[in-house]
């Protein structure tokens, strides 16, 4: 891609992380952010959807 390195999984990063960006389904969020901080990431963006969901069904 242009030159630019991309990794399927933060564990596979040679170097420290400062920063990662998680885009997978809701229901990946935490197991990604716990790879993450297994990796020493202290920032962290997540892009997913359906959230949302989360709240309706604690409501219902």
């Amino acid at each position: 891609m242009e030159g630019i390195k991309a990794y399927k999984s933060v564990k596979g990063v040679p170097e420290p992380v400062d920063l990662t960006v998680i885009t997978v389904p809701r229901d990946y969020v935490y197991q990604v952010l716990e790879k993450a901080g297994g990796k020493g990431v202290k920032v962290v963006i997540v892009i997913t959807t359906d959230f949302r969901k989360i709240e309706d069904e604690k409501l219902e």
